[in-house]
């Protein structure tokens, strides 16, 4: 089934199904074909189909409480592949539907060309949008005498090569193995986290704007920014940990060792949780002098709330590991 730019296999997984009732779970990008969508659920499953409009930010942020509520039998989440980390449904049967984003295939190889030359060892990852084009680049690029290495699934993601906004370990273990890394992904989000697991150069193929090219100056500027927070984050006297309880994105043992290493550094925690991440609700909390926000890395927080910083969890990681390595 062809909706907007995206190719969606409906009648391939849905054929056989048979439902009472059905959760339709989509991302944002596909939500203005809701109905269209539906319709297409419907017909093929023969259960009445109630849309969420909640978030659906990857393949662990099932709506499995939502289902429930309104007593269905089968959720249908389109557009992300399975993951061994995603809820489990129990009575709940969860249908996963991945989405291909349509591109021309011969200008995305043809845009291989613009990688160094002297780039002859290529470690290759992809968003499971383009995991269609996998086959077709590590040929040609095989074909015009380079070296291509897939690594091992992440433990969050489904395939071999597959990043997700919180696995991008398919890369760290090939990293002594290549010269540089080719990703299959749009815009600079993955991009941007690949980049800050590896040291190795990352290139991003982006077959939706049919440009090849790499997040240096994107780094810069973001590395800039998180150290602004964190140097905010040094200065707070109260701090606000506002824990995410989605199913399968719940990190309450990481938020429970951020609360220890911060009263450590002299501060004063309080947990907060939330289901979707509101600026709003969160800025209610006007007693704190910083808010951490402990969730899925893929949800949009704002730089700060009230001149308050707002900084994701993985960034105090990520520089915890740089000054252990360092």
């Amino acid at each position: 089934m062809r909706v907007s730019i995206y190719n969606i296999p409906i009648e391939e997984v849905l054929s056989q199904v048979r439902a009472r009732r059905v959760l339709l779970q989509l991302p944002d990008g596909l939500k203005p074909y809701a109905i269209k969508i539906a319709k297409a659920v419907q017909h093929y499953t023969g259960g009445e189909v109630f849309v969420s409009s909640g978030g659906c930010y990857g393949p662990c942020d099932v709506a499995v409480w939502e289902a429930r509520r309104i007593s269905a039998d089968v959720i249908v989440h389109i557009g992300h592949a399975p993951s061994p980390h995603a809820p489990s449904g129990n009575d709940i049967k969860i249908i996963y539907i991945e989405g291909q984003i349509v591109a021309d295939k011969s200008h995305v190889l043809e845009m291989l060309r613009r990688l160094p030359k002297d780039v002859k060892r290529v470690g290759l990852a992809y968003v499971v949008q383009y995991r269609w084009l996998v086959g077709d680049v590590v040929q040609h690029m095989r074909c015009k005498g380079r070296e291509v290495v897939i690594g091992p699934r992440g433990s969050r993601c489904a395939y071999p090569g597959q990043v997700l906004g919180c696995d991008y370990t398919t890369a760290t273990h090939i990293e002594n193995e290549v010269d540089a890394f080719l990703l299959l992904a749009s815009g600079t989000f993955h991009a941007i986290g690949m980049q800050l697991c590896v040291k190795k150069p990352v290139f991003v193929l982006d077959p939706l704007g049919n440009d090849l090219f790499t997040v240096e100056k994107d780094m810069e500027s973001y590395l800039r920014r998180r150290t602004a927070r964190l140097a905010k984050l040094k200065d707070a006297k109260r701090v606000a940990l506002a824990i995410g309880t989605k199913t399968g994105q719940l990190f309450l043992h990481e938020a429970q060792l951020l609360a220890q290493y911060l009263k450590e550094e002299g501060k004063e925690v309080v947990f907060v949780t939330f289901d979707e991440f509101y600026v709003e609700r969160i800025g209610n909390f006007t007693e704190v002098d910083a808010y951490v926000v402990v969730a899925c890395p893929r949800i949009e927080v704002p730089g700060g709330i009230w001149g308050r910083p707002v900084i994701p969890y993985d960034e105090i990681l990520t520089a915890l590991q740089f000054e252990e390595q360092n």
